[in-house]
């Protein structure tokens, strides 16, 4: 019963990953997503085109699965891995890790480890997209929340933001302006969610490199 129950719930699984149109595809070489290759490392090891960095929803990575049949009952804890598939691998490949049985309560507890290198769009949520140019950002880079709003927007130029650019949380709210003064100063605004002025000062690029 326990096999079979897996079995069906892994097919499903397997079924709703090829069912779905934003699915990310995860190869050695490049990323897949909508009939774009995306993340794409040339011959001197450098990234270079375009690229995307996402990032696994919160809880996504684990389900537990229960079931309860005429004698036995089972708890599974399944663990999920995203990532390119080895040549002996197949997507959803499962390993069974631990495996407890007691056969006073007819109770069955185990853990497996699935494999896929595919996400669906109900796994994942993309952090950023730009183009990087011989292993730095350039041009436009787009960031987001979790919740799809744009977190800010910022134009590139050899791995440097070029031009002011603007912040925002999740519901939309300004929380930052930074504005260039020179190369290596800018001008820093935070603002509260009521849009009051919280601070503002001078700071040097290098400062900034958590906010780019």
């Amino acid at each position: 019963m326990r096999r079979t129950f897996y079995l069906i719930f892994t097919f499903l699984n397997i079924w709703f990953c090829y069912s779905q149109n934003d699915t990310i595809y995860i190869e050695k070489d490049y990323v897949m997503l909508g009939n774009i290759k995306f993340n794409q490392i040339d011959q001197y090891g450098q990234k270079n085109g375009k690229w995307i960095h996402y990032k696994l929803t919160e809880g996504s990575s684990m389900d537990i699965v229960h079931s309860d049949g005429d004698l036995w009952s089972s708890n599974e804890t399944i663990y999920y891995e995203y990532r390119p598939l080895q040549n002996n691998e197949h997507n959803g490949k499962q390993v069974l890790i631990t495996e407890k049985v007691d056969s006073v309560i007819k109770k069955i507890e185990a853990t497996y480890q699935i494999v896929y290198n595919k996400i669906p769009e109900t796994k994942y949520f993309i952090k950023s997209e730009g183009q990087y140019l011989s292993d730095n950002k350039n041009g436009i880079w787009t960031y987001y929340h979790e919740n799809g709003v744009i977190s800010k927007t910022i134009n590139y130029k050899n791995g440097y933001p070029d031009q002011d650019f603007t912040m925002y949380r999740n519901d939309k709210t300004l929380m930052m302006t930074c504005e260039k003064v020179e190369d290596n100063l800018w001008q820093v605004r935070k603002f509260s969610k009521e849009g009051k002025l919280l601070s503002e000062e001078l700071k040097k690029l290098d400062d900034l490199k958590e906010i780019y």
